[in-house]
């Protein structure tokens, strides 16, 4: 999935900008990913918690965390 600069593979649970690797952590990645594959839709809290931490308790910080983290790159 080509967006801006960058190209997500998500076979290979790759991101790149440039041509050149982004680091990101595989819950950053899984919370990109189910971004990209929701296009024009509002992904809720509640999927993000059921999809990326997997019922793993976590904080709301952990999720605006995630989207700071993913902005910045």
């Amino acid at each position: 999935v080509a967006f801006g600069d960058f190209l997500l593979e998500p076979a290979e649970r790759r991101l790149l900008r440039g041509g050149e690797p982004v680091e990101l952590s595989a819950r950053y990645f899984d919370a990109l990913l189910l971004l990209i594959r929701s296009p024009g839709q509002l992904v809720t809290k509640d999927r993000f918690m059921e999809e990326v931490w997997r019922g793993v308790p976590v904080t709301d910080e952990a999720l605006t965390q995630a989207i700071r983290s993913l902005r910045r790159a």
